[in-house]
């Protein structure tokens, strides 16, 4: 391990790609596990095996939500703290809850 910077809570002003990123990982997964998103015309996108989405339908993921105000760096899908945060309402998200048109890598 190599020290990279001072810690950093990295966080998302969208919706979509946090839910996104709690449900969609290659975590407990097995073949081809590709996933990724994008930001286009300032509406994200995003893509998938079919496998990842089938495990999260087994899935219940954690989004928190947190105070912008303590942020800064906004640049595209992200922005950054260096100071520590605290989550002022976790919510639970399910499969249902996934954004409707995500591309399905074959």
């Amino acid at each position: 391990m190599e020290a990279d910077g001072e810690p950093t809570v990295f966080a998302t002003p969208y919706v979509d790609i946090a839910i996104f990123r709690a449900l969609i990982n290659t975590k407990n997964t097995f073949g081809k596990s590709e996933n990724g998103f994008w930001i286009n015309g300032g509406k994200p996108h995003f893509s998938s095996t079919r496998n990842l989405l089938v495990a999260a339908k087994q899935k219940v993921g954690k989004v928190y939500v947190l105070d912008k105000q303590k942020f800064e760096n906004f640049e595209g899908m992200q922005c950054r703290s260096k100071g520590p945060i605290s989550s002022l309402e976790t919510i639970e998200v399910t499969f249902d809850d996934l954004p409707k048109s995500i591309h399905i890598l074959e």
